[in-house]
């Protein structure tokens, strides 16, 4: 998985989407199903942004790129398509961290760190 995986990461935080054709390539190579390269995914770059190797930005342009992908998926199932957790629950936590809740507080203490923490000791 490495490099390959990198580069989905590092493209994803960089650029704020994820090539489709580069996920389907990286799944039938490894075969593992999309759903659980977006928990993958979505758990290691949780981790960084927790460990301070990725920044908020990084990390929020990343998650938010794995959950278009994720839409995608849901527009092609339809039917009985479930969000695939922790993945969802990452995106809702960095989610939360993107506006002013109008408490004079960061969002990101206060809000997307907890979160993630909670999610990741679940995991």
């Amino acid at each position: 998985m490495g490099s390959a995986l990198e580069q989905i990461i590092a493209h994803a935080a960089a650029r704020g989407w994820i090539n489709a054709a580069d996920i389907e390539a990286f799944c039938n190579g490894e075969n593992i199903r999309p759903d659980d390269l977006s928990n993958h995914l979505s758990v290691t770059i949780a981790h960084r942004f927790l460990a301070g190797s990725m920044s908020f930005q990084e990390a929020d342009a990343a998650i938010n790129a794995i959950q278009a992908q994720i839409i995608e998926d849901a527009f092609r199932v339809r039917e009985g398509y479930e969000f695939p957790r922790p993945a969802f629950a990452i995106y809702e936590a960095f989610d939360a961290g993107e506006y002013n809740h109008g408490d004079g507080q960061d969002p990101v203490e206060r809000f997307t760190r907890p979160a993630l923490i909670e999610i990741l000791r679940q995991v």
